[in-house]
């Protein structure tokens, strides 16, 4: 439960720096690893697709909702890969 709460703070703080980066995040929300983005753009789905076929599941929640529920030993190295792909695909 440690590493979620220590992690999931980092990634928290890692999709705020995104949002401020790409502007096209408007919301960053959650607690632990239960954390969530709200788009500017109707592009979740794409977005949840795309990083599918790169190696990373997370799900959408209607049309601008992300939704990451990774596993509770999820490694800040991990959160890093993700958001390259994320930030990648958020600045096309």
């Amino acid at each position: 439960m440690e590493n979620a709460s220590l992690v999931g703070g980092y990634f928290q703080e890692r999709l705020r720096s995104l949002q401020e980066e790409t502007g096209k995040i408007s919301e960053v929300r959650g607690l632990g690893l239960m954390l969530a983005v709200e788009l500017e753009e109707a592009v979740a789905g794409r977005l949840v697709l795309e990083c599918l076929e790169r190696g990373y599941v997370l799900n959408n929640i209607g049309d601008r909702v992300l939704r990451f529920l990774p596993p509770l030993c999820i490694s800040t190295k991990e959160v890093d890969g993700l958001l390259e792909v994320l930030g990648e695909l958020l600045s096309a």
